[in-house]
């Protein structure tokens, strides 16, 4: 897990690798988490966010769907914003709403 994928690109200088990390690890049964705000991950025209957003299957949205654009969802009428603790977890063009514990 790399809790802040923007400040480990930044730190780390490893940009060519961390590419080679993520393509190669799920052929290795190996599974990245990456942590980022969506400024970064999912807008930043940065190679290795480009990147991680292209190699992206799966994931856990704080925000509304609508919103983002890494996860190709169905369009959802009139959509809220998730409350405290509720997260979106998106996959395969579907999502489910999950409620954490507080």
């Amino acid at each position: 897990m790399i809790a802040d994928f923007k400040d480990f690109t930044e730190r780390s200088n490893l940009e060519e690798e961390i590419e080679k990390f993520l393509n190669d690890g799920v052929k290795s049964g190996i599974h990245f988490i990456l942590c980022s705000d969506y400024s970064y991950i999912g807008i930043s025209y940065e190679r290795i966010a480009k990147y991680a957003r292209s190699q992206t299957t799966v994931g856990l949205v704080s925000m509304r769907l609508g919103d983002q654009d890494i996860f190709k969802q169905p369009f959802i009428r009139q959509e809220k914003y998730p409350k405290a603790y509720e997260v979106y977890f998106a996959m395969d063009h579907d999502h489910l709403k999950i409620k954490i514990p507080d």
